[in-house]
């Protein structure tokens, strides 16, 4: 019989989980944990997964912590994730927010106990072109040169950095930055 190192090899040779749902936002595919969960069912042949979570606290930030753990019944092997929760998240309650960091860990975590990929295009991320500004050096940018309190600035968001602001809400402060 197979080891469970063995089994698992094979699980991440040969398990497929397309990137099928659309972020109309950001503008790139996904895959959902649910996803990942429905690809893996029909090759665990005996085999269990188990995602479990940790609140962690540093400092005044909460982290999820998660950890994706495969056994046989009698070892197991498992990879862990940490997702950030933001401050504020623009129509979440607090209980949401806690949901959906948690779904981001598990993925992240399930994505690396599986070998699969998890940046949001198939292109590698050192390939891709870091050449144009983003849209967060544009705010701080517009800041400076326009002389804005960033202090007013990130209250008017409620958010405690410019990092912070959704996509959303970076589109939205630039607009008003480029007007002042």
């Amino acid at each position: 019989m197979k080891t469970l190192s063995e089994r698992l090899s094979l699980i991440q040779k040969e398990l497929k989980c397309e990137k099928k749902r659309q972020n109309k936002f950001g503008n790139y595919n996904y895959r959902s944990l649910e996803d990942i969960q429905e690809a893996l069912k029909d090759k665990l042949d005996g085999l269990s997964v188990v995602l479990n979570d940790e609140i962690i606290i540093i400092s005044d930030r909460i982290y999820v912590k998660a950890t994706a753990t495969i056994t046989d019944g009698t070892s197991s092997i498992s990879a862990t994730a940490l997702a950030r929760e933001p401050l504020t998240q623009k129509g979440m309650s607090d209980s949401q927010v806690t949901v959906a960091t948690s779904s981001y860990a598990r993925k992240t975590a399930l994505n690396g106990l599986l070998l699969l990929d998890d940046t949001t295009d198939e292109k590698e991320v050192d390939a891709q072109d870091n050449t144009t500004e983003t849209a967060i050096q544009t705010i701080r940018k517009l800041i400076k040169t326009k002389k804005v309190n960033e202090l007013d600035f990130l209250k008017y968001f409620k958010v405690n950095a410019v990092s912070e602001l959704s996509y959303e809400n970076q589109q939205i402060a630039i607009q008003m930055l480029e007007k002042k």
